[in-house]
This record gives structure tokens, sequence and C-alpha cells, in this order.
């Protein structure tokens, strides 16, 4: 999935660390800003979607995974975000994150409001590997996301929904991300997926991107309405 992301991305013009898929001579409505993986890949499905509702700039590469990164993974989405906004002037900027881009945007979101509206995110980690310090608790950042219209899109069989390390008492599964996500957010569930909403058995494939993207419509209109 790696390769073919950087296949998609380095087809298109380019910059330091972003990459467009805007066709020369078109005029979008929405310009989504994807921030992927922590490896920079796993979300050509995503962008592949958003590509049929408007121009899409993709992040290539984070400063790092530790907590200590993330101020810099920040300012290294806010750039992409503004080159976005330069870019495509009468686009409205929506940010979308895949599983660590989903924390990123949250993260940011959360602190500057310059691309709070619109945000999307698929396949959020709501729970690590470990148990959560006060630095790495996700519940936390989704929590801390202000007021307004959020699409949140997950697959009820990933794994960052359930973890060992969790109290008896915890929740967990679909119903988790529902109650950490703001009280206005939309939660689609995929039933067959995973940790990517868009891997699985062929035989969903379509319905599932149909879903994603009508589920994505009817989130933007939400988002901008007047």
């Amino acid at each position: 999935r790696r390769i073919e992301m950087d296949k998609f991305v380095m087809k298109r013009k380019s910059t330091d660390e972003g990459g467009s898929s805007t066709k020369k001579g078109k005029v979008d409505e929405y310009c989504f800003v994807v921030a992927p993986g922590a490896s920079g890949g796993d979300c050509a499905d995503l962008v592949e979607v958003l590509s049929g509702l408007g121009a899409v700039e993709a992040v290539k590469k984070w400063r790092g995974n530790f907590p200590s990164q993330m101020a810099a993974n920040m300012e290294v989405l806010r750039d992409a975000a503004r080159r976005a906004a330069a870019g495509h002037p009468s686009a409205r900027v929506v940010l979308a994150g895949h599983s660590f881009g989903c924390r990123v945007a949250c993260e940011l979101v959360a602190s500057d409001d310059e691309f709070r509206r619109g945000l999307i995110l698929e396949s959020y980690p709501l729970y690590g590997p470990s148990k959560p310090t006060a630095a790495t608790d996700r519940v936390k950042t989704l929590k801390k996301l202000p007021p307004g219209p959020v699409l949140v899109v997950s697959g009820a069989k990933d794994p960052f929904l359930a973890r060992a390390w969790l109290d008896d008492d915890a929740p967990r599964g679909i119903d988790a991300l529902r109650g950490a996500a703001p009280s206005d957010a939309t939660v689609l569930a995929i039933d067959a997926a995973s940790h990517n909403v868009f891997k699985v058995p062929k035989k969903h494939d379509l319905a599932v991107r149909g879903q994603v993207r009508r589920a994505v419509q009817a989130h933007l209109a939400a988002a901008f309405a007047e």
C-alpha cells in the first residue's frame, strides 16, 4: 500500500511535503488535505474516494511519531493546508486524516481553528498498544475538538478500538469511539473493515466506497452550511 500511495502522489504536481491531484483547468469546491498514517502511506483508497469530490493534497511524510514530534507534525499539516488554500483559492480546505494522521489533524484543529471546518477522520486509532500517558491519551485528543460537524469513519473490527490493557468496564469498539467523539460528530461504522475502512472483501468494495462517499458529501453539506 505504501508503494501505491507513493506512486499516486508522485504522479501529480508536488511540493516538498505534499502532492496534488488537481486536474488542470478544473475549479473544485473542496480541496482535501490528507494526513496519512505514521509511515506516510496506507491511505491511497481514501485519496481516491476524495478525489472524486474535489482536489486532494497529500502529506507525504511526517517528522516522526513520538509525542515530542507532534508539534512539528502539526506544522507540516498546517503548511500543507495553507499551500492548498493558496493553490485553490476558490476551494474550501478540508483536513482528512487516516490513522496517525487523524491524531495530527485533531491536535491541529484543537489548537487552531484556521482549518477546523469539515474535519474527516478515517480509522482513528483510539487506543494505543500500551496504557497512555497524559501526552499520548488519544481519547482526550478527540474530546479536545471544538464544536462543529466531524465525520469519523471506522472499521467495526478495528483493533485500535479494544486493547488488553483496558479496564474491564472500559468502553470498546464503535461504542467507545462514539463516546469519545464530539457530540455533534457523525460516526460511521464499516462492519466488514478493520484498521482501514477500505480493506474489505472484494464483494463489499464498491458498496463501502459508495457509503463513505455519501457520508462525506452529507458531512460537507452540514459543515459548510451557511
